[in-house]
């Protein structure tokens, strides 16, 4: 399993159909091959000066569309192998097409790229002399890869700074599919690129995390720039069956593709992950699934390259060219070209592997929240949400819940709604069933508490799991003194000093007892906001 950026690293794909068409005698000139199948059949109506233009690199230029190539047979060769390529020589980064160069997208563990420290977000200016300004990424790739143990020299950009370094070449293995079991049941799958292959990695990765015992999935589109099209709607069908997955709009006509149907569904909660970086098919699937409502997506608003592309001959095969024919939209008429896919939660600041995990983890369990976001339920077991290790990333996906989103505290209990004012006090998610005691405004650095209960307690029933003071944005928890005051009181001192401006919750969890009453048997919570008033807080716990 891997973490943003995606280490995994192949050239950007493209979505498209590879069709032949012979338009003039062999003798004829590419060129006026060129213009017959532009005027013909490109998405938009061509201007007629743009057909006078005098030579194919001059019409596509005046074209004004990345996606629309002209290859020689050697470089048509080279983006035919590119394509969900597994292995291949070249230094192990994934790209995209920028005005400035190319752009480093994700770059693969234990690859030679990693060891000269290049990381996603860098843009490579040139390869050994030659400029990668207007490049598209079919035309960059042969530059970039070329034989084992060969030197190259790359001139890279990274934010403001520019910097040059000398990188050899070696052999990339990339599996387009990789399959992790998590804990809680969970199956993880994450698809690289859309290769012929997917397909079947994809189908043996499911039933063999079927058979370990998952019982919920996070598949994994992050930096996955595209692949064939036709892989997309076969992994759709899992999902979708033959429902619509794409619409899609040629010059003068619309059409609509169908996903294909599976032997066997999946119908087990479901979670996609997206960024930036997962464009074309990765979007085309995404954007199925969503509009279905068959599964939650998550993470940051993808590529947005909404375009088909047609690869057609020309000539005898003296060159060929790769042309936009379409715009494809989702299942609902949304727009991805320039737009991507909206996420149904926007992730940023922490992992969306664990936001995932978190909203498959209650399933069955007693401790659990179930939130319905869109038209889908997922459950979050707050035992692992209240956890350092998932503090974060749940702060985060409870700031980032619509507002008056629905939720329900057990199987049995009514939807209620959030409203702001709930989502501020984020306690609630943490700890649902705990009674609120008090709020305590502008404490100052170096408080003290005494809490005071209505019975005798157990003193020894008090320690550091049963009595927490825990920051209620990180879920750091801060170590504490007891002191007791008679039977019935005692006084809670923070051994560090608290932060002005920040926000603490004093827990009382459950496992406290009372003298011949047993357990507490329900939480208590005290919201504390740290500022500069003086005095010892009593806190009554009745």
């Amino acid at each position: 399993m891997r973490s943003y950026p995606k280490k995994i690293a192949v050239s950007l794909l493209s979505v498209f159909f590879f069709f032949t068409l012979l338009l003039a005698p062999a003798q004829a000139a590419i060129l006026d091959d060129a213009r017959a199948i532009i005027e013909a059949t490109y998405v938009d109506p061509v201007d007629e000066r743009v057909l006078q233009a005098e030579s194919v690199e001059k019409l596509l230029e005046k074209l004004n569309d990345p996606h629309s190539v002209f290859f020689t047979p050697e470089e048509y060769q080279a983006f035919v192998d590119s394509i969900g390529d597994s292995t291949f020589s070249g230094i192990g980064v994934q790209i995209e097409s920028v005005a400035e160069g190319i752009l480093v997208t994700g770059v693969l563990s234990g690859s030679s790229a990693e060891a000269a420290n290049i990381k996603a977000g860098d843009i490579i200016l040139s390869v050994d002399g030659k400029s990668l300004q207007g490049l598209t990424t079919e035309q960059a790739v042969p530059l970039i890869r070329g034989p084992e143990s060969s030197s190259i020299k790359m001139a890279l950009k990274r934010g403001n700074s520019s910097f040059s370094l000398s990188i050899l070449r070696q052999t990339v293995v990339v599996p387009s599919v990789q399959t992790e079991f998590l804990a809680g049941n969970i199956g993880y799958i994450d698809i690289d690129s859309f290769g012929l292959e997917t397909i079947s990695e994809f189908r043996q990765g499911v039933d063999e995390l079927r058979l370990k015992g998952a019982e919920s999935f996070i598949i994994d589109l992050r930096s996955n720039s595209g692949g064939y099209l036709l892989t997309a709607l076969d992994i759709a069908g899992y999902f979708i069956g033959s429902d619509p997955a794409l619409k899609t709009q040629f010059r003068n006509k619309a059409d609509i593709m169908y996903a294909s149907e599976q032997r066997r569904a999946m119908n087990e909660p479901t979670i996609f992950l997206v960024n930036e970086f997962s464009a074309s098919a990765s979007e085309i699937l995404a954007a199925a699934v969503q509009d279905h409502d068959k599964a939650l997506v998550i993470g940051q608003t993808t590529y947005g390259k909404g375009s088909m592309q047609r690869v057609f001959r020309l000539g005898s095969g003296e060159g060929f060219l790769k042309l936009t024919t379409a715009r494809f939209f989702s299942p609902d008429g949304n727009s991805i070209e320039g737009e991507g896919v909206s996420p149904d939660l926007t992730i940023t600041e922490n992992d969306p592997i664990k936001t995932a995990q978190l909203l498959l983890s209650g399933s069955g369990t007693s401790h659990n929240i179930t939130f319905r976001i869109g038209r889908l339920n997922y459950s979050v077991d707050t035992r692992i949400a209240a956890t350092p290790d998932y503090w974060s990333a749940y702060q985060e996906l409870i700031n980032q819940l619509p507002d008056y989103t629905l939720y329900r505290l057990s199987e049995e209990s009514e939807w209620q709604v959030t409203d702001p004012q709930q989502l501020q006090e984020s306690y609630l998610f943490y700890f649902p069933a705990y009674q609120k005691l008090n709020h305590l405004e502008s404490i100052p650095e170096d408080k003290e508490f005494c809490i005071s209960f209505s019975q005798a307690l157990e003193n020894e029933s008090f320690n550091k799991d049963t009595l927490q003071l825990i920051e209620a944005s990180s879920g750091e928890r801060i170590a504490l003194d007891f002191l007791f005051l008679g039977s019935r009181q005692v006084v809670v001192t923070p051994k560090s000093k608290l932060e002005e401006g920040k926000s603490y919750w004093l827990l009382i969890h459950p496992e406290v007892e009372l003298s011949g009453q047993g357990k507490l048997g329900i939480g208590r919570v005290t919201t504390i906001k740290v500022g500069t008033k003086e005095s010892l807080e009593t806190i009554k716990v009745l």
